[in-house]
C-alpha cells in the first residue's frame, strides 16, 4: 500500500499550528482545520517524535466500514519485509484529508482512528478503478492505526541496501555449497548415475511405450517436487479435483528441467530426476522452502500426449 504524492506537504512554524474542531455529528471525530483530516486519538503524546511526508511509517492498521466490518487488517496481510503484525507505509499525500496526513499528526506509540472517504481512499490513494462490491460509493471508512516506528528516506534506503547485501551474502553461501549438497545426496542414496549434459541426474526411469513428445505437444503430466530431504514443495494434485498438470512442450515458460526431462520421455513413462538449481529456480527464492540455489528432486509421469495445434 503506497501513498503517491501530487504536491509536497510542508509545515511551516508560523502556519502549522493545528486547530482542531469537534464535530459531534461524526461520532466524536475531530477535524484538523489545516488538512481536513478527521481523527480521534486513543493515545497521543503531543511532544513525541512525529513522521514527515516522505518518511516510512511502520504501523498496525485495521480498515473497517462504519458498521465495523473489517476490510483489511495488518495482522492478516503483510509483505515479507514487514515485521510482526505491522505494515510499512510510504507517506505521500494524494489528496487533502488523506491517511498519510493523519499519520503525520501521530507520535511513535500513538493510537488513533481516522474517518476516510471510501471514494478518495480507493481512487486517489489505491488508484483503483472501482470500489469493492461491499463498499458503497459516497460512504466513509474508519481506519484504526498505531504508529510503531518511523524511518526517514535516508534510513529506509540504508536499510534496503543492508537487506540487499545480506541477501547477496546468503545467495553466495547457498551457491557455494550446492555442489557438495548434491554429492552428499548421491552418496547417501547410493546413486551411481552420471549427470546428463545439462547437469540433471536421472535417479529412476520406468520406460513407457506410448507416443514420443514433440515441440508444441500438449503433455499431461503428474509430478511431485521435493527438497533433497524429501520435503514436498509442489505437486500436480494439490488442488480439489486437480490430479494432473498440462504443459505445451517447449512453447511456454516453465522450469528448464521439466522440458529437459520430457525430451526423451514417452507416454506412460515415469522418471525421478535430480535438478540442480540451474534447471529449477536458480537464484530465485520461492516461498519459504525453496531458497536460492536449491536443487530439487522431481518425480514426473507422462499421462498423455496430444499433438500440438
Amino acid at each position: 500500500m503506497k501513498f503517491r504524492v501530487k504536491k509536497l506537504f510542508v509545515l511551516s512554524v508560523a502556519a502549522t499550528a493545528m486547530v482542531a474542531c469537534k464535530n459531534p455529528s461524526k461520532g466524536g471525530f475531530e477535524t484538523d482545520s489545516a488538512t481536513g483530516v478527521q481523527f480521534h486519538f486513543f493515545n497521543h503524546a503531543d511532544n513525541g517524535t512525529k513522521p514527515q511526508m516522505g518518511d516510512y511509517a511502520e504501523v498496525k492498521l485495521v480498515l473497517k466500514t462504519q458498521k465495523d466490518s473489517v476490510i483489511f487488517s495488518s495482522t492478516q496481510h503483510k509483505n515479507p519485509s514487514d515485521s510482526g503484525n505491522t505494515i510499512r507505509l510510504h507517506l505521500k499525500e494524494p489528496y487533502k484529508g488523506c491517511l498519510a496526513q493523519g499519520i503525520t499528526m501521530m507520535s511513535i506509540g500513538d493510537s488513533a482512528s481516522f474517518m476516510l472517504s471510501a471514494d478518495s481512499l480507493y481512487h486517489k490513494t489505491f488508484h483503483a478503478t472501482n470500489l469493492p462490491p461491499s463498499i458503497q460509493p459516497g460512504s466513509m471508512l474508519v481506519c484504526n492505526v498505531k504508529l510503531v516506528k518511523i524511518e526517514s528516506k535516508e534510513e529506509a534506503k540504508a536499510e534496503r541496501e543492508k537487506r540487499m547485501q545480506e541477501r547477496e551474502a546468503m545467495m553466495e553461501k547457498h551457491k557455494a555449497v550446492e555442489d557438495s549438497i548434491i554429492k552428499k545426496y548421491l552418496a547417501d542414496n547410493h546413486v551411481t548415475a552420471k549427470p546428463e549434459a545439462d547437469g540433471m541426474y536421472i535417479l529412476k526411469d520406468e520406460k513407457g511405450k506410448g507416443k514420443g513428445i514433440k515441440e508444441g505437444d500438449s503433455v499431461e503430466i503428474k509430478y511431485t517436487a521435493m527438497l533433497l530431504d524429501g520435503t514436498i514443495v509442489e505437486q500436480s494434485d494439490h488442488g480439489a479435483g486437480r490430479t494432473t498438470y498440462f504443459i505445451s512442450y517447449k512453447k511456454e515458460p516453465q522450469l528448464p528441467g521439466i522440458d529437459d526431462a520430457l525430451a526423451n520421455m514417452k507416454e506412460g513413462e515415469s522418471v525421478k530426476a535430480l535438478f540442480p538449481s540451474s534447471l529449477a529456480f536458480g537464484k530465485q527464492q520461492q516461498g519459504l522452502l525453496i531458497e536460492p540455489y536449491t536443487p530439487l528432486v522431481f518425480d514426473i509421469s507422462v499421462v498423455k500426449v496430444k499433438p500440438g495445434m
